[in-house]
């Protein structure tokens, strides 16, 4: 095993604000003689937890460029076998426990490379090996290209659950929510989460999950980052994760405007989420708008240049509610 933080046992750990990169773990002894077997990739984690180590909290943190094992070479004689390349995970639970992943992105996790016709390992922002539980809340979740890259994964028998809230799953070769076949559907589940093409090559009718739920407020499409090649995985205006969030999820920390709701992502509810030019910002659940500005149905809306709210919310610029001039402007509706 290879891990940046390793936990064996015990609970109440919170790793806040932190960066792990570069986790590699070692390959597979290669077979000593033609008759020999070789041995398996090892499994790497930014953070691992195993021996049952449970309520650990991984919040606001970024996990990349974490690589499983390559698998080693067998003997050249019949009857030896391929061994398998070492799997991959941001957050790896290898054996139990329970892990709260929060506001984290997620990237380039990569499982080894696998030898003559064996599979390369699989890699997953979250990987679930053993019985436990993983809760995540906001989370953007990007893959680099290579095969076999999925968002959050059950690796095995599982009696979960796994629950995924306000994510944004870009760039995956696998799917975005992969679950073993033998287990519950139900036990991997997501809500208010954005899913796009390159993470949604699946067979079933969504194509973005096997044997998993979708649950309400999931999107398909692309997330639109402000630039990808940079790094730079902030929401561009006018994308759909927007304002777009669980209804019950805490937005007050967003710039304003907040829209009233957090976006998906890593960045939702903090001080680093994209404000939506013209929505409505609120303040203990309440709508407070700019001056000149009126909340109209829960948006901010411009009554001085608004052909609908035109003076005043639902006040049409029509030839009874015209301007001096006829038309609709700045500074002069609601004159007649």
């Amino acid at each position: 095993l290879a891990a940046g933080l390793l936990l064996d046992g015990g609970h109440s750990v919170v790793f806040r604000d932190g960066r792990i990169r570069d986790v590699q773990a070692g390959a597979g002894g290669n077979a000593t003689s033609g008759y020999g077997n070789a041995g398996a990739g090892g499994r790497a984690g930014a953070v691992l937890l195993r021996g049952g180590a449970f309520n650990v909290w991984i919040e606001g943190s970024e996990l990349t460029d974490i690589k499983g094992g390559a698998a080693g070479d067998r003997g050249g004689n019949a009857g030896t076998v391929d061994a398998t390349a070492g799997a991959a995970g941001g957050v790896h639970v290898v054996d139990g426990g329970g892990a709260r992943l929060l506001n984290g992105l997620v990237r380039d996790i990569i499982g080894g490379v696998a030898k003559s016709d064996a599979l390369d390992g699989h890699g997953a922002c979250v990987l679930a090996s053993s019985p436990g539980n993983i809760h995540v809340d906001g989370l953007t979740c990007v893959g680099s290209g290579a095969d076999h890259q999925h968002g959050a994964w059950i690796e095995g028998h599982y009696d979960g659950p796994v629950l995924v809230l306000n994510a944004i799953f870009s760039g995956l070769s696998g799917y975005g929510l992969a679950n073993h076949g033998a287990n519950d559907p139900s036990l991997l589940l997501a809500r208010y989460s954005l899913f796009d093409e390159g993470s949604a090559l699946g067979n079933d009718d969504s194509g973005a999950v096997s044997n998993a739920v979708l649950g309400e407020g999931c999107l398909l499409g692309p997330p639109g980052f402000v630039d990808a090649t940079l790094h730079d995985y902030r929401l561009a205006q006018g994308t759909p994760g927007i304002d777009a969030g669980d209804p019950d999820g805490d937005y007050e920390l967003e710039p304003v405007p907040n829209g009233c709701r957090r976006n998906m992502g890593a960045y939702g509810g903090t001080e680093l989420a994209t404000a939506q030019d013209g929505a409505a910002n609120c303040f203990g659940h309440s709508v407070h708008c700019l001056e000149d500005q009126q909340a109209c149905d829960g948006v901010c809306r411009n009554v001085l240049d608004d052909a609908a709210h035109c003076g005043g919310c639902g006040i049409f610029c029509d030839s009874v509610n015209k301007t001096v001039t006829g038309v609709c402007k700045a500074g002069q509706c609601g004159q007649v």
